[in-house]
């Protein structure tokens, strides 16, 4: 499960193990029809939202509540025309 902390009052999250990139892989993997490395997918974990990022610490980054509001962002970056 990912780990939060907070930094100069903003919520960070750390990736702990490699299981809790399961579900953003699977994601990404829908989106993009593209099969990222585990230090890509970590720049990707890191680059969302920190009510994304919350959602992970709090459901864990293998729920479906990570998953669904994960898809919803980079689908939206997409959208606009922004790098995943």
């Amino acid at each position: 499960m990912p780990r939060m902390y907070r930094e100069d009052g903003v919520y960070k999250v750390t990736i702990v193990v490699d299981t809790d990139l399961d579900r953003l892989h699977d994601v990404v993997l829908d989106i993009t029809d593209v099969s990222k490395t585990e230090d890509e997918l970590l720049d990707i974990f890191n680059s969302l939202s920190e009510n994304t990022k919350y959602i992970a610490y709090r459901w864990s980054a293998g729920d479906t509540e990570f998953g669904d509001a994960a898809y919803k962002e980079l689908t939206e970056r997409l959208e606009d025309g922004k790098a995943i």
